[in-house]
């Protein structure tokens, strides 16, 4: 486990593709261990977790949460 980090997420590797420029990891992930300063009312936290994200050249934080979950049907065009 990677001490420094709130998530580690435990695979198990199925395969391994050389694609290139990259290697392409296949697996299922297996267990997912949280720090429990990063919990709360014993659920994972994400405002605690402060994930980064990587989209084409750049990092982002989250944002606002913006509606409950299972909720792909209701109108999120005001996402601002």
């Amino acid at each position: 486990m990677a001490e420094e980090c709130p998530v580690n997420i435990e695979c198990r590797l199925f395969n391994s593709i050389e694609c290139g420029s990259h290697r392409l990891y296949i697996g299922e992930i297996v267990e997912i261990h949280f720090d429990k300063a990063c919990m709360k009312d014993g659920k994972p936290d994400i405002k605690k977790i402060k994930p980064i994200l990587y989209s084409q050249f750049a990092y982002f934080g989250l944002g606002k949460q913006l509606g409950p979950a299972f909720s792909a049907r209701e109108d999120v065009s005001n996402r601002k």
